[in-house]
C-alpha cells in the first residue's frame, strides 16, 4: 500500500487474525475440489436407482464429477446421474465403444445430506459410473433442457435465463453430434469472448450420440455463444448451473501438449497458460487416433490414483472426449498420463477455478436526509457487487460513541444479499433510535461479505440529529402585481416564508365563485423562499375575492397567511365621441394589396381630408375620427384607394346607424389585378489583369446587341466583383446576344466579348461567374539598381532574386562579372499596380530581402529603376542570445519556481528557452542546458529541440530532464547556452527549488497473523519483515522521500463481532532488536537514509490471550515518517 502527498506521508496496514476456540481445524483445499477415481456399476437395469457415495468419502452434500461410460462395442446405451429424488431424464445414449475402448459423457450431481445420488444405467454390465472428485463447497442446480445453435458455422447468442440460468452464472453444457456418418466441430463460450473454444466431435455411428461436456459462464444478461457446424447434427443441453461458485472460473481454450513417454505419469506446468498455483483445472482429454482406442489421464502431482480412461477410437476423423477437472499444484503443475504418445490425441485446457480473494465491490451509498430530527427514521443505503457470489451485508454505526456491527437484526442487519453473481444488489437499512439526542452526528457504513469471506466497507457517511421541530413556517409581504385589477385579467400572488428548519412545500387559495379552492400542492425548500400563484380572474366586476396562501415544513407543521382581497374593478367605457374607419384592400383576383397602399378619406360636405394608417406587411387600414366634429350622419365620405398604379373611388354616406355603432367597420375595397412582374435576371462575375491578378473597380458595360439597350454593372474600389439584374422577358429574352465591354479602372487593359442568353439562363435566374479576363498591350517594364554594403563598398558579382508576391512567380536579374549593377526587363503582362515585388540579394555569405509595392506611376514611367539593394558588411561578430527561460511546472504560488518531488518516482521538469541570433533563427547549431545543485542530476546535460520560431531572428527550444525523488531538496541552477554555426555563443540562468519530501512506503497492505493457519488462545504468532518489496508477505518499509527519517508506528484494538483483541498485545520492532508493544504510538530512530532503495523491515507479534472468543479479527497499523 502507498500514499502520497507532502510534507508527511501515512501509511497503514490491516491487521487480520483468524481465532479458533478450542481446537483447531484443518483449512478447506483453496477452492474445495478433491480428486477421486472410484468405479461402480448400477445393480439393475433400464432404472434410476440410489447410489451411497459416503464409502467413497464423499461429504453430504458434495457436488461430484461423475464419467459415465459406455463400454459395450456393439450397441448405444443410456446413462445417466442426477440428484436423489429428482425427477429429471438426466441421461444420454452413449454410441457404442467401438472395437474397444469407452464412450463417455460427464457431469456434475449434488449428493444429499447423506451423501446418495441416483444413478441410471440401460445395461448395467455395459454403461459404469466412475467418480473422478468432488466440490465440498458451493451449491449446483441440475437441469435437462436443451437447444441449438440457431445457425451453421458462425457462433450465435444464445439465452439460457428462460431455464432460470442467473446474470454471470456458470453452466455445464454437453454437446453432442447426431450425425451418424460425419464428425462436425461444435463449441460454447462467454458472450463476447475471442476464444475459438470448439472440438471436431466425431460420428454418432449407427446410433445414439458422442458427447463433449464443457462449462461456460454467461453474461450479465444470462446469454452465451454457441457453435455448430451443421445445426441440425449439433444438440446443446444444459445438464446444470452453479448458484453459489465453488470459485472463480476462468475460461481458456489451449493444447497443453502431449507426454514424451509411453505409459507414464509425467508433469506438466500450465504457469505459461495462466493457471494460479493451487488453481482447479478443467481438462478436456481427446483421442484422435482413428484406428485404436487409448488410455489418457490427468490427476494432481504426487497423485497414486490410477485417474485414466480408455478413450475409444475416432472413427474416420474429428476426436472422441471425456472431460475432468484436476488440481494444480502451487507451482501450476499437472500430471497427465497417455497410453502411446505416437497417436494423435490432445489434452485440452478449457478453464480453471481459482480461489476467490477478490473482495466485494460498492457504489453509491447514500442515506435519504443528512439532519434528522430525533426519533426520525433515516434509509441507509449502497449497493454492493461479487465476481463469485455476495452473500451478506451488515450496518456498522458509531451511535454509541464507538464503532459496533449491527448483527442482532436490529435495523435490518444483517441483510442477506442471495449470492447475487457479479451484480450490482441494493442493501437498505433503516436506521431509528430515539435514544440518539439532538446535537449528535451518526457515522455509518456498509460492511460486504462474499461466499468466500472476503469483505469491504463503503465509506463512512454521517447524518447530525436535530431538535424535533414543531414550528410552523412563518409568513411575511403578501402581495399581487396589480392595484386595479378586472375580469380576465392575469393577476401573480406571492407570500414571502421563513422556517427554522426547511420548507416543504404550499397551496393558494381563493374564493372566486364564493366557495374556497385550493390549488395543487406545490414544494419548495430551504428556510427562505417564496410561494407564487398566477391565476385568472373569473369573478365579475364589483366582486370581492379573496386569496391566502398555506404553507408546510418537512415536518409537516402548517401555516397560512390573513385573508387578503380586492374588489374587481369595472373598466372604462371607451369615448362615446369616437369614430372608427376600418377595412381591407383586396385584388380582384382575391390576393391581398399590401404594396405601397394608399387610403384618403374626404368629407365630401366640410371638405376634411385624412389618409388611414396601413402596414407595409398587410392589406388592412385604419383611421378614427372623431363623431360630431369630422362627420355627422348624412354627410359623404369619398375614398381614395391606391397600389400607386392601380386606385379605387368609392362614396359611402354616414348612416345613424353607423354613428351609434361608432364606426364604419369592414369597409373593404378592390384593385385591378397587377400583371405578372418581371422574371429577374442576375449578371455577375469577377474582372482579371491578364497576369490573373484581381483588377479592383473595373468598368463593365453590356449591350444587348438584338433591342439596343444598354446598361452599366454595379462595381466596388475594393473589389473585382460586378454584378447586375435585368428583366427577363422586357431587358432580354433567349437567343439575344450581350455585348460585354470592360475595361481596367486606369484604361490599361481592356477586354470585348459576347454572349448568348439561353433558356436555361432565363428559367433558373440569371448568367452567374461569368468571369473575364482583360487583355493589355505589351509594353517594356524594366527593373534596375545596385547592390552595396552597409559601409558603402560595392557588392560585385551579386545575384538577385525577384518575386512577384501577387502570382509568386520568380525571376533572376542580369548581373555582370566584376561589377554591382542589376537589371531585369519584364513587360506590363508580369507586373500590375499594386503588385508586391520581393527582392533577395546575397553575396553567397550575406543576404537581404526587401519588398516593393509596384505603383502606377511605375507603369506609367515603364519601370523601376535606381532601386538599389544593401547587404550588411564584413563577418559576424554577434553571437546567439538566450532571452529568456521558463522552468515548469511551478507546484506553487511562491515566489520562484517550486517543484515538488514525487514520492517513489521522478518528476518530470520541462525546459523552454527562447533564443535569438542576428543571422537568423536557423543560425543557430545547438542549444544545451545543465543542470547543477545540491544533488547530481543525472540527465544533465540536456540538449533543448527546435520547437517554432516567432521571427527571422529568434525561436523556441524545449527539453526535459527527470527529478529523481531522491534528489537532496534546496536550490538547483539551470544554465541554458547557445551555440551557432559560426562558433559564437549566448547563455542565461535559471534557478528552482526542489522542495522536501517526507514520505515512506510499505509493501504490503495486509499483515496476516494467521497465513499459516489459525491461532490458539495463548498462542504468539510472529510476522517478520525483509528488505525486499517483492516479497508481500513479509514487510518491508522503503523510504520514498529526499531526507532522513525515522518512525511513527501506532495500532488500533483487533475485533470481531464484538470482541477484542487489545493493542497491547500487537507488537512491531523496526531495525531494532526488541520489540515495543502498541499500547501507544512508538517512535523508533531508524535513521532511513535517502536513496533509491533505502529498505528496512518492519516486524509484529500478536498474541491471543486465554478466552478470546473465535472469530476473524481485524485492525489496523500505522507507520508515519518524520524527519530524522
Amino acid at each position: 500500500m502507498r500514499m502520497s502527498g507532502l510534507p508527511i506521508l501515512v501509511v497503514a496496514a490491516i491487521l487480520l487474525a483468524a481465532v479458533l476456540a478450542p481446537a483447531n481445524v484443518a483449512a478447506d483445499p483453496p477452492v474445495g475440489y478433491t480428486e477421486k477415481y472410484e468405479e461402480w456399476s448400477a445393480t439393475t437395469a433400464d432404472n434410476w436407482e440410489e447410489k451411497d457415495l459416503s464409502g467413497y468419502g464423499v461429504p453430504a452434500n458434495a457436488v461430484c464429477e461423475v464419467v459415465i461410460e459406455n463400454r459395450g462395442t456393439g450397441n448405444e446405451y443410456y446413462g445417466g446421474v442426477r440428484a436423489n429424488g429428482s425427477s429429471l431424464e438426466r441421461k444420454f445414449l452413449l454410441h457404442e465403444a467401438e472395437s474397444g475402448g469407452w464412450d463417455m459423457v460427464t457431469m456434475f450431481v449434488q449428493a444429499d445430506s447423506n451423501s446418495k445420488i441416483e444413478h441410471y444405467s440401460d445395461y448395467k454390465a455395459r454403461v459404469t459410473f466412475t467418480l473422478v472428485g468432488y466440490w465440498d463447497t458451493g451449491t449446483y442446480v441440475e437441469k435437462m433442457e436443451s437447444f441449438t445453435a440457431g445457425a451453421s458455422t458462425v457462433w450465435t447468442e444464445r439465452d439460457v435465463n428462460g431455464y432460470g440460468v442467473g446474470s454471470n452464472q456458470i453452466c455445464e453444457i454437453v454437446i453432442v453430434n447426431k450425425n451418424a456418418g460425419a464428425e462436425k466441430e461444435a463449441g460454447i463460450r462467454t458472450r463476447g469472448s475471442g476464444l475459438a473454444r470448439k472440438v471436431d466431435i466425431h460420428e454418432a455411428e449407427s446410433g445414439g450420440v458422442d458427447a463433449v461436456t464443457m462449462l461456460v459462464k454467461v453474461d450479465a444478461y444470462s446469454k452465451i455463444e454457441a457453435y455448430a457446424e451443421t445445426e441440425v447434427d449439433i444438440d446443446f443441453y444444459l445438464v446444470g448451473y452453479w448458484t453459489t461458485a465453488p470459485g472463480t472460473y476462468t475460461e481458456k481454450f489451449e493444447d497443453i501438449g502431449k507426454p514424451t513417454v509411453d505409459i507414464t505419469w509425467e508433469e506438466k506446468d500450465l504457469s505459461g497458460y495462466t493457471v494460479p498455483a493451487d488453481a482447479v483445472t478443467e481438462i478436456i482429454l481427446a483421442n484422435a487416433d482413428v484406428s485404436c482406442e487409448n488410455e489418457q489421464g490427468v490427476r494432481k502431482v504426487g497423485s497414486t490414483l490410477a485417474r485414466k480412461f480408455d478413450i475409444h477410437e475416432a472413427e474416420n476423423g474429428g476426436r472422441d472426449f471425456v472431460r475432468v477437472h484436476v488440481t494444480a499444484n502451487a507451482s501450476s503443475k499437472i500430471e497427465f498420463y497417455h497410453e502411446d504418445v505416437s497417436d494423435a490425441h490432445n489434452f485440452y485446457l478449457t478453464g480453471y477455478w481459482s480461489a476467490d480473494t477478490t473482495p466485494p465491490l460498492w457504489q453509491n451509498p447514500g442515506q435519504n436526509t443528512s439532519i434528522p430530527t430525533q426519533g426520525e427514521a433515516v434509509l441507509l443505503y449502497a449497493q454492493g457487487n461479487d465476481e463469485t457470489a455476495l452473500d451478506f451485508a451488515i450496518l456498522e454505526t458509531n451511535e454509541t460513541g464507538g464503532w459496533q456491527n449491527i448483527t442482532d437484526g436490529s435495523y435490518g442487519s444483517p441483510m442477506d444479499m442471495g449470492d447475487a453473481v457479479d451484480t450490482w444488489t441494493w442493501s437498505n437499512f433503516t436506521w431509528q433510535n430515539a435514544s440518539i439526542t439532538a446535537g449528535t452526528t451518526v457515522g455509518w457504513r456498509i460492511w460486504y461479505n462474499d461466499t468466500s469471506n472476503n469483505w469491504n466497507k463503503t465509506d463512512i457517511i454521517c447524518f447530525t440529529v436535530q431538535s424535533a421541530d414543531n414550528n410552523p413556517p412563518e409568513w411575511s409581504d403578501v402581495q399581487t402585481n396589480k392595484t386595479s385589477i378586472y375580469e380576465n385579467d392575469y393577476v401573480k400572488f406571492t407570500a414571502n416564508w421563513t422556517d427554522d428548519v426547511a420548507l416543504a412545500g404550499y397551496k393558494f387559495s381563493t374564493n372566486q365563485s364564493g366557495a374556497w379552492v385550493n390549488s395543487s400542492f406545490v414544494p419548495f425548500s430551504g428556510t427562505s423562499n417564496i410561494s407564487e400563484n398566477i391565476t385568472q380572474i373569473a369573478a365579475s366586476a364589483g366582486t370581492t375575492v379573496g386569496w391566502r396562501f398555506y404553507a408546510n415544513d418537512t415536518s409537516e407543521n402548517w401555516d397560512v397567511t390573513d385573508i387578503q382581497s380586492f374588489v374587481v374593478a369595472t373598466p372604462l367605457p371607451p369615448p362615446s365621441s369616437s369614430f372608427m374607419i376600418c377595412g381591407r384592400v383586396f385584388y380582384e383576383d382575391g390576393s391581398e394589396c399590401n404594396n405601397s397602399l394608399v387610403v384618403n378619406i374626404t368629407n365630401l360636405n366640410n371638405s376634411k381630408q385624412w389618409t388611414a394608417k396601413t402596414n407595409a406587411s398587410y392589406n388592412y387600414y385604419q383611421c378614427i375620427l372623431a363623431n360630431g366634429t369630422d362627420l355627422n350622419a348624412t354627410e359623404v365620405l369619398q375614398f381614395n384607394v391606391s397600389d400607386g398604379f392601380r386606385y379605387n373611388v368609392t362614396n359611402h354616406t354616414v348612416t345613424q346607424e353607423n354613428i351609434t355603432d361608432s364606426g364604419l367597420f369592414n369597409f373593404n375595397f378592390t384593385l385591378p389585378t397587377p400583371p405578372s412582374p418581371s422574371t429577374p435576371y442576375v449578371i455577375c462575375g469577377r474582372v482579371f489583369y491578364k497576369n490573373g491578378t484581381a483588377c479592383n473597380n473595373p468598368t463593365v458595360n453590356i449591350t444587348n446587341m438584338n433591342n439596343s439597350r444598354q446598361w452599366q454593372a454595379e462595381t466596388n474600389v475594393s473589389y473585382n466583383f460586378y454584378q447586375i439584374t435585368l428583366a427577363g422577358g422586357t431587358d432580354l429574352n433567349a437567343t439575344e446576344i450581350l455585348q460585354f465591354n470592360v475595361k481596367a479602372p486606369d484604361a490599361s487593359q481592356f477586354n470585348t466579348t459576347s454572349h448568348t442568353v439561353t433558356r436555361d439562363e432565363i428559367d433558373g435566374g440569371g448568367l452567374f461567374n461569368f468571369n473575364i479576363t482583360l487583355k493589355a498591350p505589351e509594353t517594356p517594364f524594366i527593373i534596375y539598381g545596385w547592390v552595396n554594403y552597409d559601409n558603402g563598398s560595392a557588392c560585385n558579382d551579386p545575384m538577385v532574386n525577384i518575386t512577384n508576391t501577387n502570382t509568386s512567380i520568380t525571376w533572376q536579374a542580369e548581373t555582370h562579372s566584376g561589377y554591382n549593377y542589376y537589371q531585369l526587363v519584364l513587360d506590363t503582362t508580369n507586373i500590375s499596380t499594386g503588385n508586391v515585388l520581393s527582392f533577395n540579394a546575397t553575396d553567397g555569405t550575406e543576404f537581404n530581402v526587401t519588398n516593393y509595392t509596384v505603383t502606377q506611376e511605375n507603369m506609367t514611367n515603364g519601370g523601376l529603376f535606381d532601386f538599389n539593394l544593401t547587404l550588411p558588411s564584413g563577418s559576424q561578430t554577434e553571437g546567439p542570445t538566450v532571452d529568456s527561460i521558463a522552468i515548469t511546472p511551478d507546484d506553487s504560488g511562491e515566489a520562484g519556481v517550486q517543484i515538488n518531488p514525487t514520492p517513489g518516482g521522478n518528476t518530470t521538469v520541462d525546459i523552454s528557452a527562447v533564443v535569438s541570433d542576428p543571422e537568423g533563427w536557423d543560425d543557430v547549431d545547438t542549444v544545451n542546458a545543465t543542470i547543477t545543485g545540491p544533488g547530481t542530476v543525472s540527465d544533465s546535460p540536456v540538449t533543448l529541440s527546435f520547437v517554432s520560431n516567432s521571427s527571422l531572428m529568434t525561436a523556441t527550444y524545449n527539453g526535459t530532464f527527470n527529478m529523481s525523488f531522491y534528489y537532496a531538496n534546496g536550490t538547483y541552477t539551470v544554465d541554458v547556452t547557445a551555440t551557432d554555426n559560426g562558433s559564437l555563443t549566448g547563455s542565461n540562468s535559471t534557478t528552482f527549488n526542489y522542495t522536501t519530501a517526507i514520505a515512506l512506503e510499505l509493501d504490503t497492505g495486509t499483515v496476516n497473523f494467521s497465513s499459516s493457519g489459525p491461532i490458539d488462545p495463548g498462542e504468539m504468532n510472529e510476522v517478520l519483515g525483509d528488505e525486499d518489496m517483492s516479497t508481500l508477505n513479509n514487510a518491508t518499509v522503503r523510504n520514498i522521500g529526499n531526507v532522513v527519517i525515522d518512525m511513527n508506528v501506532s495500532g488500533t484494538d483487533m475485533t470481531s463481532a464484538g470482541n477484542v483483541v487489545t493493542k497491547d498485545n500487537i507488537e512491531a520492532r523496526i531495525n531494532e532488536t526488541s520489540y515495543q508493544n502498541m499500547s501507544m504510538s512508538r517512535c523508533f530512530d531508524v535513521d532511513m537514509s535517502i536513496g533509491f532503495s533505502s529498505l528496512e523491515n518492519a516486524d509484529f507479534t500478536l498474541f491471543v490471550p486465554y478466552g478470546t472468543q473465535q472469530g476473524d479479527y481485524s485492525g489496523t497499523i500505522t507507520l508515519t515518517a518524520k524527519p530524522s
